[in-house]
Order: C-alpha cells, then sequence, then structure tokens
C-alpha cells in the first residue's frame, strides 16, 4: 500500500502546490518527508514582518529565526512586509541583508518613522536584485524620501497609495510632482512592468509616454482617468488584461476614441470597468456594443447605459443581450443606471439621485423580463451576476 512515507518528494511538493496553507500546515505535521516538501511552499507565501509597533512581537521573533541563518525563512522567504521601523534595532538589517530571495516589498511611510530609518532601507532596497513586486504606502506628512528611493530595474508590479495628511488637504497639487516623478523614474527604468497602480484619479498625462517609450506593455490599468495620452498608449500595444476607467465630464469627445483602442486587446481583454457618470457615448450605444462585441476573451463588463435607451421593448440592453451568446467567455455584467443632467441641482442635488434610482429600477425590469423569455441558460446566469451585484448596493455602486 502506498503511504506518503513512500512518495517522492517532488510529488508530495506537487502535493503541497494543491493545498491551501491551512491545508498546507497539517500536511507537514503528518511526518518528516512532508515537512520537508511542504516547507519551502509554506515560508514562500507567509511574509516577513517588520513592525515595531503592534507586531513587535512577531517582528523579533521572525528576525530571531532569520538571524540564525538555517531556518526555511532564510532560503526561501519572498514577501517583506515593513509597516514601522525602529533604526537602533541592531538585528534587523543585518538579517534583512541576508534575504536574497525577496521578490515582494509591502512598505507603509510612518510619520513616526525617523529619517535614518527610513534611509537605511531605503539603503536595503536598492541591493534586492531580485526584486518584482513594490507595494508602497505613504501615511506620513513629508515627501523628502522619494528624492532617495530606488528600487530593481526588475519590476513587474509598482504600487503607490498616499494617504498622510498632504495628500488629503487642499494643498494636495504640493506633494504630487515629488511623487509624481519619482513615478516617473521608475517606470523609465522597469521596462518589464506589468501592473501599475497609482493614486485614485492620478494624472497619468506625464506617464503614458514614458510607457510607450519605455515599450512597457500594462496588463492591468485601473482607475485612471481617460486622456489623449491614455488612448495614445492603449493603442500602441496589445496584451492589456484589466482595464478600469473614470471619465471626467466634457470628454464626449473622447468616447469613439477609447472604445476604438480596445480592438488592440481584443484578444486578452479580461475585465472592462467603464463607469459613466453623465450621459452620452461612454455609456451603452450601438457604436460601443459593434467594438464590445469584438473582445473575445472578455470575462466581465460594467457600463452604464442611458435612460432614454431603455424606452422599448427593443432597446439597447435586450440588444446587448441578443449578442451575449457570441461572447462565450463574458461571465459577469453589471449595467448601471445613469441620468440626464440638466442643472446644478441635477448634479449635486437629490433629484439626480432620484432619476437614477428610477432609471435602475427600469434597468432591472428589462433584464428580468429577459431571463423569463430566453431559452440560454448562460444569458440568463450573466443577468442573475448583475441582479446579484446590484441588490445589496446602490446602483452606481459596484
Amino acid at each position: 500500500m502506498t503511504t506518503l512515507l513512500s512518495l517522492y518528494e517532488e510529488l508530495l511538493q506537487e502535493i503541497g502546490r494543491q493545498a491551501s496553507i491551512p491545508e498546507q500546515m497539517a500536511l507537514r505535521s503528518v511526518c518528516r518527508p512532508a515537512r520537508h516538501a511542504v516547507d519551502p511552499l509554506l515560508f514562500a507565501a507567509s511574509p516577513i514582518v517588520v513592525d515595531m509597533g503592534p507586531q513587535i512581537e512577531k517582528t523579533l521573533g521572525q528576525l530571531e529565526t532569520l538571524a540564525k541563518g538555517d531556518g526555511v525563512w532564510a532560503r526561501v522567504g519572498r514577501t517583506l512586509r515593513v509597516s514601522q521601523i525602529s533604526p537602533n534595532l541592531d538585528l534587523l538589517w543585518p538579517t534583512l541583508r541576508s534575504l536574497k530571495n525577496i521578490r515582494t516589498v509591502e512598505w507603509t511611510i510612518r510619520s513616526t518613522d525617523t529619517p535614518e530609518a527610513k534611509r537605511n532601507l531605503i539603503e536595503f532596497l536598492k541591493t534586492i536584485d531580485s526584486l518584482e513586486d513594490f507595494i508602497l504606502v505613504d501615511k506620513s506628512d513629508a515627501v523628502g524620501h522619494y528624492a532617495f528611493l530606488d528600487v530593481s530595474s526588475n519590476l513587474r508590479k509598482l504600487s503607490v497609495t498616499l494617504e498622510g495628511s498632504l495628500s488629503e488637504s487642499p494643498s494636495t497639487r504640493g506633494c504630487y510632482p515629488t511623487a509624481l516623478q519619482w513615478t516617473r523614474m521608475v517606470v523609465g527604468k522597469s521596462p518589464r512592468l506589468e501592473q501599475l497602480v497609482l493614486p485614485s484619479r492620478y494624472d497619468w498625462t506625464e506617464i503614458c509616454p514614458i510607457l510607450q517609450a519605455t515599450g512597457i506593455k500594462l496588463k492591468q490599468i485601473s482607475d485612471v482617468v481617460v486622456s489623449k495620452e491614455l488612448l495614445a498608449y492603449l493603442g500602441s500595444y496589445s496584451g492589456l488584461e484589466n482595464l478600469a476607467v473614470f471619465i471626467e465630464s466634457g470628454n464626449e469627445d473622447l468616447a469613439h476614441l477609447f472604445f476604438d483602442s480596445l480592438v488592440q486587446h481584443k484578444d486578452s481583454l479580461l475585465s472592462l470597468i467603464c463607469p459613466a457618470y453623465h450621459e452620452g457615448e461612454w455609456c451603452l450605444t450601438r457604436y460601443n456594443l459593434h467594438i464590445i462585441s469584438q473582445l473575445h476573451a472578455l470575462q466581465r463588463l460594467q457600463m452604464n447605459v442611458n435612460s432614454y435607451d431603455i424606452k422599448d421593448d427593443r432597446n439597447i440592453i435586450t440588444t446587448f443581450l441578443d449578442m451575449a451568446p457570441d461572447m462565450p467567455a463574458l461571465r459577469s455584467i453589471c449595467i448601471q443606471a445613469t441620468a440626464k443632467v440638466s442643472s446644478l441641482w441635477d448634479v449635486c442635488g437629490r433629484n439626480r439621485a432620484t432619476r437614477e434610482r428610477n432609471t435602475q429600477t427600469k434597468v432591472d425590469a428589462v433584464l428580468t423580463k429577459y431571463s423569463k423569455s430566453t431559452d440560454s441558460t448562460r444569458v440568463r446566469q450573466l443577468i442573475e451576476t448583475h441582479l446579484q451585484i446590484i441588490r445589496p448596493s446602490s446602483p452606481w455602486n459596484y
């Protein structure tokens, strides 16, 4: 009879790869061969935490283990999570410098971090040639550290979030040039970059030309304001997988150009989130549906609908649902309401919210009626994904 003890280590590792972390922890306790096989997988997925605040006990325990040099973390640890650092911990810096396989660094900069501590960590980051993902959350009230912060040119993911008081005050623009200048520098030397996450509605007009000139082909773009520079970049390559945009009012002339640019990514685009807060060409239209029907890989779609396009039985929603069977990859839809804006009261007051609720009710009624009449199980399942999204939340939150 075959037992775990008789299996090759490679086979035990393959079993471990298919298991969840709790299952891996249970498997490693069965026998020594299983522990030897599973430990590299388990510890590679467990972050090394440096937090001299609430998690100081965990930090000290991990540092002591790493300092011995014979622990699994020292060999296979791939993720370093830094939240609160101290310059006076003798064990910290030599131990961090001994880590040779770090792939991901998540650094939360706080106002309590001393300049010396930040300088030490920045010097350490410069030594990590294997770094692929850098996630920076700035909760401090200063921006000077950007002038010295440098990371590997092998980055695949760069994420920057600004949460300090400077990023929330009316003088936000004062801190953006420093952060933007640093971002441009990193992007310009990271040709392997696949994912770039910047603060919500960040200005990409200076970033897009650098992306294009460097030959970077991002696979994910999130919460980006549509601009001519973005459209030029989207049209310069193929391979985008996830796209979520924000449309500023007055950009109607860019709508057709935006949807035309999606054809470049018809074989790769998996998710398209394109909320329109005003009626017009950014909503579902026959022109846009013609483009969307060509996105063969699309799995998730969120768009808005004009109120005047759902008055008849044969409306834009039923037209979309009629073509849904020809989009075999589509798994989730969310069709949201928007309303005509004719005055400032429509924008800021209750009038707009009331119109959107009324329009959303009509949208849901059209979908429900179609679901009852169609013979397509796939289309009924698509409609149900919409209803599950809309029911627990307001019509304009997804």
